[in-house]
């Protein structure tokens, strides 16, 4: 609790002080973001087990400040469970097609990972392909790491928006963490956009990580290498807006692979319904499948604020070793954004 609040007035202090101690001229170049989602909670899982909880999903506030022309700056903090800094980055553009970054900031891998929680269509903010292979959660080698690393980032926008990339080196250990070896994940993204409303993306991020715990025959703390390749597309065709995406992914010599398919029908007076399927296998060499499907219905009332209701199945088979129970959940989640 004393790191939560030593934390929280430290960034205030540090806003107040920038705002003090810098021009007008400089203040009205900082916007500052942010969101929360709450929600109530049912489910009932094929062990007999019930739940019933409610809870908080994300807080966090979003600074973006614009130091220069060329010069920006972004920070990102999640105020709930636990409290940390998940954004922290310079960016220099030399022109709208060469940009530099530095800091800490989400991995190019995935599309899915690139879009924020309050924006996704899905109220727990992501496919279970995605928490998997851009280090979210559930697997055990790499985890916990909200999709995000330290390094640097070269990007832009070529053909006049035709063509999106980037190119990073990154430490390979999530958030607030240096290298523990001498390796480096490297990687990038692409999008495509051929036509209007449709685009293709491809990425990669593959190298040398130190692994947080035991599987797949590699232990904790053992050096191994590790790699993840997409592809995927998004098409925004009113009424509808679709993403689809496949992973694969290799950790020394076992694969793994993963899809999911969401799609959102957007109807009168700002409701969506929602539909998402994916299906993730964690190690090819054995049978065990995860199979998740969920339906449900958004109204946007304000700004990007919404009420969710969504239904969750989700069924792993006996030899999958994921932390994941079969069985249904019922989700209402509120969420506000500003």
């Amino acid at each position: 609790m004393m790191k939560r609040i030593t934390l929280l007035l430290t960034t205030l202090l540090l806003v107040a002080g920038t705002t003090s101690a810098q021009q007008e001229s400089f203040v009205k170049r900082i916007t500052v973001k942010g969101y929360g989602q709450i929600f109530a909670e049912g489910g009932y899982f094929a062990n007999g087990r019930k739940s019933a909880t409610f809870d908080t999903n994300k807080i966090e506030i979003l600074g973006i400040g614009k130091i220069t022309d060329q010069w920006t700056m972004g920070v990102t903090v999640q105020f709930n469970k636990p409290v940390m800094l998940k954004d922290l980055y310079m960016q220099y553009a030399f022109m709208p097609e060469l940009k530099v970054k530095i800091g800490q900031f989400k991995t190019p891998f995935g599309h899915e990972n690139q879009v924020a929680p309050f924006l996704n269509p899905l109220a727990i903010g992501g496919s279970m392909p995605t928490v998997y292979f851009a280090g979210v959660g559930m697997d055990p080698l790499y985890y916990g790491t909200a999709g995000r690393d330290m390094g640097i980032e070269l990007s832009g926008d070529l053909c006049n928006n035709l063509l999106t990339y980037k190119v990073v080196a990154m430490n390979g250990q999530g958030m607030n963490a240096k290298d523990l070896n001498l390796g480096k994940l490297f990687g990038g993204s692409l999008y495509i956009r051929p036509i209007e409303g449709l685009s293709l993306h491809t990425s990669y991020l593959g190298g040398k990580q130190v692994a947080m715990g035991a599987a797949k025959g590699i232990q904790a703390g053992e050096s191994y290498m590790r790699h993840r390749v997409s592809a995927g597309v998004i098409a925004n065709y009113q009424p509808i807006s679709l993403s689809t995406e496949y992973m694969f992914g290799r950790d020394q010599k076992i694969n793994s692979m993963g899809a999911y398919l969401t799609a959102a029908i957007h109807l009168p007076e700002r409701y969506d319904l929602v539909l998402s399927a994916d299906y993730l296998q964690p190690n090819m060499e054995q049978k065990g499948q995860l199979y998740t499907a969920t339906l449900g219905v958004d109204k946007w009332f304000y700004g990007n604020c919404r009420i969710q209701l969504q239904y969750r199945y989700t069924h792993p088979t006996e030899q999958v070793m994921l932390p994941v129970a079969k069985g249904h959940t019922l989700r209402t989640q509120f969420q506000f954004a500003f």
